[in-house]
């Protein structure tokens, strides 16, 4: 229940933080975002994915924490932290990348991953020791592996940025992205029944009735459902006005089958 929230994504050209405010049952309100053009892919690219010295790992976390500096100055939201009324909520593959090796899983499993918690101090302690690993070190993770192991220690230096920044104490770790909330919120939407509601209004017909809706469908056999509007004959389906009150034009084809059986006795 507390009620605002620091959310942010580490991606490879930029990284995006939302500051969120909660109204209840009423849900989340984004009241300011911004996008800072650093990732993990131009800061590989820049200090090197294989060793990285101490000196330029500190270097991403000051540059990282001087573009979020307006953006703080902007919301205050280090007041808020103070109070205790923020939370924070990672949602990239550093975090993601950094609660399984937490974990200490064998391999990396979203299930176990997605919902826990990293406390910065741990954040520290693990950023540091993949720094001081090289490539080779850091691929034989079983959660970083070959694919990730020039871009981990980037992406730690920006999420210690952001940690220093706003000083909340732990984070939430969420895998799941913005198709699984865009899913979740029409979910949440159909169960209430907000959206049905406020679909049927607009299909009213024009005599008032109204269309055929979920429940009007739920209500029919399950193979009504489906076949019942392609079963109809060609008579019920309307035409256009163009084509209203004359026949069709008949193949070549079937013309003359149709002319050899009138012409053939009975």
């Amino acid at each position: 229940h507390v009620p605002r929230a620091v959310l942010f994504d580490i991606g490879g050209g930029s990284t995006e933080v939302t500051w969120l405010l909660n109204h209840g049952r009423d849900g989340w309100e984004m009241v300011d975002a911004i996008s800072i053009p650093c990732g993990v892919v131009g800061y590989a690219e820049r200090f090197g994915g294989d060793s990285m010295a101490q000196a330029d790992y500190l270097r991403m976390v000051v540059e990282v924490a001087d573009l979020l500096a307006p953006y703080e100055a902007r919301n205050r939201i280090g007041q808020h932290v103070s109070a205790g009324g923020v939370q924070m909520l990672g949602t990239s593959g550093t975090v993601t990348t950094l609660s399984g090796i937490k974990l200490g899983l064998p391999r990396y499993d979203r299930r176990v991953v997605d919902g826990s918690w990293l406390d910065f101090t741990d954040i520290v302690g693990l950023s540091q020791a993949l720094a001081s690993l090289d490539f080779a070190g850091r691929a034989a993770k079983p959660c970083i592996g070959v694919e990730r192991a020039d871009l981990v220690v980037a992406g730690c230096a920006i999420l210690e940025a952001i940690c220093r920044t706003w000083p909340v104490g732990r984070l939430r770790v969420a895998d799941r992205g913005l198709r699984e909330g865009i899913i979740l919120g029409l979910m949440a939407r159909a169960a209430r029944g907000d959206g049905w509601r406020r679909g049927c209004a607009r299909g009213r017909q024009a005599d008032g009735r109204r269309q055929s809706g979920p429940r009007e469908a739920a209500r029919r056999p399950r193979a009504q459902r489906v076949v019942a509007p392609l079963a109809a004959p060609p008579a019920q389906r309307p035409l256009c006005r163009a084509r209203q009150g004359r026949r069709l034009p008949q193949p070549r084809g079937l013309q003359a089958l149709g002319e050899r059986r009138r012409a053939s006795p009975a």
